[in-house]
């Protein structure tokens, strides 16, 4: 009776689509002789890309993209008041690296068969996209908890697109909406990552399948005589199979280590290391071979040309056999960059400073080998985090150079121009300018490092071991990744200790175009991720709605340029505007007297 109304049911269905001949016609259609498990991959990538869409949609539902929430969106799925919503999110995590590893296997797999040869060169390219897609997915996904870790990152990611010649600056406005990662960034990677992409994927995948399904699987390099078998149930089972394997360890990952949750993102938390994840080491490692000017290469001429290769090979590759023997030349240049891959992949996890980690700064310990200038240049050092982009002795981070011999190579007012104007040395450097560390300061500072000569006297320790700094004006408080502009406690309509009086509002008032330039500039330097107008906003900083009934047009240019002027505890960072861009931006809030 059950197999009646089933038939009836199908056969109704197929008489209004076709899906059930259709359907019928793929699961009977013949394999080539000698399939087995390693055909299962394709399959695999498919199942894998499914639940990662099924899972981000449950985690969607339960996020909020914004500074203010994101952070507090994660704890609300790890807590146990979303059902499930933690394994669900360690599956999603879990998940993505898996993405990447079967991915890379499918298409090595295709690569070392040749089944990317005639009649299958758009079938190939569709794949190369997917590849390009899912690690579209692995960059926007990283910034979505708004951890330091998060944050940090992204911000260091962003910045290469700085590299590009001519639209650099202008490219990392448009991915970050703004000079630094804030409000608008978190947007735009949230709608990339759970719209665009999304959809580009889906595309994609049933272009790939159809032409998969269209021409049929290449088999093995050197055909198998025999008759072929049709896909199911043979095949069918061989994915099944490795598929329940496959989730097995991840579902059990998911339960016995579930992803954590950390502290919300602190733009002024400069002592953070960010850390890549696993499958970004290669490039990251790769990077510190081209310094300065090179770094362009690094970024862009070296994966871009990668990229053409492995996008146009089925035409670099034009043999049309696929017997190995005959395809020594891309075979031996696959296998080597493979080896130098994973070689450059272990060497950034095994060379990794103390803190890569755990995303901590360490700090350098005093050594009686120093003279008292020196003693305060160190403190110097350790105040402003620099350790935090640079090494010595082998601990620290890894951004920047490592310093132990510094001293053997550059002069005093090298190192001093160098802290304070980096571009003067180097236009395309990305390291910031610490102009707001005072004179007396910059000249310990720059003695203490020219002391660095190749086994000097400083070792590296923990932080704790530090010993206690006398902060700069910029103490902790400068941003470790050029153009951070996201302000902080202490900002503009900061009523701190230091300074409790009320500035009378004496300065003259901002004229229209002022107020309008200043405006925008709020928003495309994402004030708003730390400060709110109208209730619209972040809450790191104070809410601005009366800053001008308090403050003048000086105070605040002071306030920005100069925070710990007018509070030495403050957090916020200084930002170093353009004369206009101060005044406009300064006008425009002065401007605010209890009204958004």
């Amino acid at each position: 009776m059950l197999k009646q109304l089933t038939d009836r049911t199908l056969d109704w269905i197929d008489d209004r689509s076709g899906f059930v001949t259709i359907a019928k016609e793929q699961l009977t259609k013949p394999m080539p002789p000698g399939v087995g498990y390693i055909f299962s991959l394709g399959f695999l990538t498919t199942m894998l890309l499914m639940v990662q869409i099924a899972t981000g949609i449950a985690l969607a539902l339960n996020y909020a993209p914004t500074p203010d929430h994101a952070n507090q969106s994660i704890h609300y799925i790890n807590s146990g008041s979303v059902v499930f919503g933690l394994f669900l999110r360690s599956v999603h995590f879990y998940c993505a690296s898996a993405v990447v590893i079967v991915i890379v296997l499918h298409m090595l797999r295709v690569l070392f068969y040749g089944a990317y040869k005639r009649p299958r060169e758009i079938t190939w390219m569709l794949g190369v996209m997917l590849l390009f897609v899912t690690i579209g997915f692995a960059f926007t996904g990283y910034l979505l908890p708004w951890d330091n870790k998060a944050y940090w990152a992204t911000t260091v990611g962003t910045e290469f697109a700085k590299t590009v010649p001519f639209i650099g600056p202008w490219l990392l406005r448009a991915v970050r909406g703004g000079s630094a990662v804030g409000a608008l960034t978190l947007m735009r990677f949230y709608t990339a990552h759970t719209v665009i992409l999304p959809a580009a994927l889906v595309f994609l995948m049933v272009l790939h399948i159809y032409l998969v399904r269209k021409h049929g699987s290449a088999g093995p390099v050197r055909p198998v005589k025999g008759v072929g078998e049709p896909f199911y149930p043979d095949q069918a089972y061989r994915d099944l199979i490795v598929g329940v394997v496959v989730f097995a360890v991840i579902f059990g990952l998911a339960l016995i280590k579930p992803v954590g949750v950390h502290a919300v993102a602190d733009p002024t938390n400069t002592h953070f290391v960010p850390v890549p994840e696993w499958y970004f080491l290669p490039m990251y490692e790769a990077l510190k071979f081209f310094p300065g000017n090179l770094e362009f290469v690094g970024v862009m001429v070296v994966p871009g040309i990668l990229a053409l290769a492995l996008f146009f090979l089925p035409w670099i590759d034009s043999n049309p056999s696929r017997e190995p023997a005959r395809r020594k030349a891309v075979l031996s240049a696959t296998t080597a960059l493979l080896v130098v891959v994973i070689g450059l992949g272990v060497l950034a996890w095994v060379t990794k400073p103390k803190g890569f980690g755990a995303g901590k700064v360490v700090a350098v310990k005093s050594s009686a080998a120093l003279t008292p200038l020196q003693q305060a240049g160190l403190k110097v050092y350790n105040a402003n985090g620099c350790s935090g982009c640079h090494s010595i002795g082998g601990q620290g981070g890894n951004m920047g150079p490592a310093l132990d011999n510094v001293g053997a190579t550059k002069s005093i007012a090298w190192l001093e121009a160098q802290v304070s104007n980096p571009k003067s040395h180097n236009p395309a450097t990305s390291m910031p300018p610490f102009n707001s560390i005072s004179s007396t300061d910059l000249t310990a500072l720059a003695n203490y490092l020219s002391s660095l000569k190749a086994g000097g006297a400083s070792t590296a320790a923990p932080a704790a071991a530090a010993p206690a700094a006398t902060p700069s004006p910029a103490a902790s408080a400068t941003p470790a990744a050029a153009g951070s502009a996201t302000p902080a406690k202490g900002s503009a309509s900061s009523a701190s200790a230091a300074a409790p009086t009320t500035v009378a509002a004496t300065a003259g008032a901002a004229t229209p175009a002022e107020v309008a330039a200043g405006k925008k500039l709020f928003v495309s330097d994402n004030c708003s991720g730390c400060h709110a107008i109208g209730g619209q906003g972040g809450s790191m900083g104070p809410a601005l709605d009366n800053v001008g009934a308090t403050r003048n047009v000086a105070w605040i240019e002071s306030q920005i340029t100069n925070p710990k002027g007018h509070n030495p505890s403050s957090m916020m960072p200084p930002f170093s505007l353009p004369a206009k861009d101060l005044n406009d931006l300064a006008g425009y809030l002065s401007t605010l007297k209890g009204k958004s």
